[in-house]
């Protein structure tokens, strides 16, 4: 069942906050809030007020996240929306293009399509693209489809077979974007990256709403028990941000 369009009042608090926040306050609320709250919000502004003033920043920001998550096709769609609010902004039509130039650069294979199909919304062909690939890059776009899809067991199970992989493991922002709550809160999520925590690769990042100390404060509730050795492991992934391949 569609989910109702927000209010035009809720619509403006959940734009406003996203605007304050900027791509650094928003990523970390992930997929699941951008889908559900962001672009609906977009949607009820378009349909009901269509007031420049905030969605031109609102598609921008959205462009900005696509970015971060390795899917410049969906960040060039989206400072298009916003360029019909400002046609003549040098800045956004300098953003299109550097979106759509590193498109054309990036690699292809089914991680870069699954990457673009998850930015679209389409999970299920996303995780169609990824669901044969064993290289560790491949298991992480598997975990990230089956994120987008609301699959907390597949995306468990996806993290716990990177042990089986070989090779350097790089976490990206995209990695944290499609990570449903329900996992993050998963003993076995933290144990699976313990594991890999060794192989971890240059320039692996660690982006949550939850940090790694709140997700292991013993007050939290629902409380997260892991062995310390795993806690000490995937915090420094956290302090350090960049670890040797």
């Amino acid at each position: 069942m569609p989910r109702r369009l927000p209010t035009l009042e809720d619509a403006r608090r959940i734009l406003a906050d996203a605007i304050e926040d900027d791509t650094a306050g928003v990523h970390p609320r992930g997929e699941a809030w951008l889908r559900h709250e962001l672009l609906p919000a977009l949607a009820t502004l378009s349909k009901k007020d269509n007031d420049f003033s905030i969605l031109l920043p609102g598609w921008a920001l959205v462009g900005e996240v696509c970015e971060l998550i390795d899917a410049p096709r969906a960040a060039a769609r989206a400072y298009g929306r916003s360029l019909r609010y400002m046609p003549g902004s040098v800045e956004l039509h300098a953003a299109r293009e550097a979106a759509r130039e590193a498109a054309r650069t990036a690699p292809s294979g089914p991680i870069t399509e699954a990457a673009e199909l998850l930015a679209a919304g389409r999970g299920d062909a996303a995780l169609a693209k990824v669901a044969r690939l064993r290289t560790a890059g491949g298991v992480l776009a598997r975990a990230r489809a089956h994120g987008a899809r609301g699959d907390v067991e597949g995306a468990l199970t996806a993290w716990e077979s990177l042990a089986r992989t070989t090779g350097p493991v790089r976490l990206e922002l995209a990695d944290w974007f499609y990570l449903p709550a329900a996992v993050f809160d998963d003993p076995r999520f933290w144990r699976a990256l313990g594991r890999v925590v060794p192989r971890l690769a240059r320039g692996s990042v660690f982006s949550h709403a939850d940090g790694v100390r709140d997700a292991f404060d013993p007050h939290r509730d629902p409380p997260v028990r892991v062995a310390g050795a795993t806690w000490r492991r995937v915090a420094a992934t956290q302090r350090l941000r960049t670890l040797r391949a």
